[in-house]
């Protein structure tokens, strides 16, 4: 697990991540299918309905309040209904799952607070993590490893190194994750996954 990169905020209240804003950290590579997305996320206390084309989709927090995202870009196929993750332990919800071709896939990820994601590595696809909000961790449940996801921070998992998320107490976590070597919607929550026998 590496700490990658960086995203900057363009304008204070909602995030706007334009692909101006995504920096490398240490000369660490960035995929370029960053440049062909643009990524909007904020608070609103009401249901946030679709616009200009873009896919949006929002999360209820709890009193009334919602966390919403819209993610833009030239997808050849997706899916906006939210549907539970198939991997064993896993208590993710994924929002929206979309095909930036070549084989880019690009999946708006909600964790309820205290749950995670199943550990698992993949054996063909590199994995990136855009946190947009909450807190938690990344972890490697195979080595004990772990360190605090912060907000705007990119985090790269290569493949085969096993990998897992959890959030922490306060409204859950969500984020954008970005797969490499994905070539249907179906794939990407189903294909590729090699589970740690010794998670509990």
């Amino acid at each position: 697990m590496i700490k990658v990169g960086y995203i900057r905020g363009r304008r204070s209240g909602n995030m706007v991540f334009l692909p101006q804003d995504i920096v490398g950290r240490n000369n660490c590579p960035l995929p370029g299918v960053f440049e062909n997305l643009e990524i909007v996320a904020g608070f609103r206390k009401e249901e946030v309905e679709l616009t200009h084309g873009d896919f949006m989709f929002s999360v209820a927090l709890g009193h009334g309040v919602r966390f919403w995202v819209s993610v833009s870009g030239d997808f050849s196929e997706y899916c906006s209904q939210p549907i539970g993750s198939f991997s064993p332990g896993s208590d993710a919800v994924y929002y929206f799952q979309g095909i930036i071709k070549p084989d880019w896939g690009i999946l708006v990820q909600k964790i309820p607070p205290l749950k995670r994601t199943s550990c698992h590595y993949h054996t063909k696809r590199d994995e990136w993590i855009l946190p947009l909000f909450g807190f938690g961790r990344a972890k490697n449940c195979a080595i004990a490893d772990d360190f605090p996801l912060l907000k705007r921070e990119i985090i790269f998992f290569p493949r085969r190194i096993y990998h897992s998320l959890e959030a922490d107490k306060h409204h859950g976590l969500v984020t954008v994750i970005i797969l490499k070597g994905v070539k249907t919607v179906e794939e990407m929550l189903q294909g590729d996954h090699i589970f740690y026998q010794g998670a509990e």
